[in-house]
């Protein structure tokens, strides 16, 4: 017979498993913002999440040109096909960018698909993964 405990109490002792309390005590840039809130967390900054919404728009707006392209075009989807089965990585990379593609693209691809990684130039804060298959 297996019985199932339920811990009441924090099984992990401290400092391995910060709680806010802990995370305000051993960061010292937030020891001084701790007056702000009732809580005891400490405030939020939504500029970073702000940004990294933003930047994701344009590399979705990125993507959706290249996925239209392939869409749209066998004869586009043929190129980059067999460009990527002969391993012939400069010219898969031209004909990513003659889509439109403006965002930084880095592509890995076999002779079964293609992924593409979109990332923001300017900041790093967002990524967009991309897999497409023809086998």
């Amino acid at each position: 017979m297996y019985y199932f405990y339920h811990y009441h109490r924090n099984p992990y002792p401290y400092p391995s498993y910060p709680t806010a309390q802990t995370h305000l005590t051993m960061n010292p840039q937030f020891l001084n913002h701790t007056a702000q809130r009732q809580d005891g967390y400490p405030p939020v900054d939504p500029d970073r999440l702000y940004q990294s919404a933003n930047q994701s728009q344009q590399l979705m707006a990125d993507a959706n040109k290249l996925v239209q392209r392939f869409a749209t075009s066998k004869d586009f989807c043929t190129q980059v096909m067999d460009a990527a089965q002969r391993n012939n990585r400069d010219e898969v990379q031209r004909l990513i960018k003659s889509s439109g593609v403006n965002s930084d693209v880095t592509m890995y691809f076999n002779p079964d698909g293609l992924r593409l990684e979109f990332k923001s130039a300017n900041i790093e804060c967002c990524q967009l993964l991309i897999v497409l298959r023809w086998r």
